[in-house]
């Protein structure tokens, strides 16, 4: 008795899942901010009627950042306080824009943001932009 011949046929999904991993991964890639990976978490202010700041979120613009606990990074590179003004005064002789950005966490001690505006006008900037999330509805 012979037995018959049976085909199947099965195809092979692994690859084309790994082929659609990797297409995820190198479409998803630009949409991560890497400014904001340095290791410091800071959670903007939230407010109603928050307006663009396209110049914040230039590689050469001078970022203060102040945490919940106080620490100060200027353009994600930690200083202190009374480093603050000398590294201002560096940047601005390597020609950044007059203008300072300051990212304060919303649970940042009044004080220390103060400290931190106090040190960017000795600095000698005058503009200063506080940047905030859009509170969502």
């Amino acid at each position: 008795m012979k037995q018959k011949l049976q085909l199947r046929a099965k195809i092979d999904t692994t690859a084309f899942a790994g082929i659609m991993l990797c297409l995820v991964f190198l479409f998803m890639a630009p949409i991560i901010s890497y400014r904001d990976l340095p290791g410091h978490q800071t959670d903007l202010a939230r407010t109603e009627h928050a307006t663009s700041i396209p110049g914040a979120n230039r590689e050469d613009a001078l970022t203060v950042t102040v945490t919940r606990n106080g620490s100060v990074y200027i353009s994600n590179h930690p200083v202190t306080l009374s480093q603050l003004k000398a590294a201002i005064q560096e940047s601005l002789r390597n020609g950044v824009e007059k203008k300072a950005y300051v990212k304060a966490d919303a649970r940042a001690k009044y004080g220390d943001v103060d400290a931190v505006v106090a040190a960017i006008r000795s600095a000698g900037i005058d503009e200063i932009a506080f940047v905030t999330a859009q509170s969502e509805r």
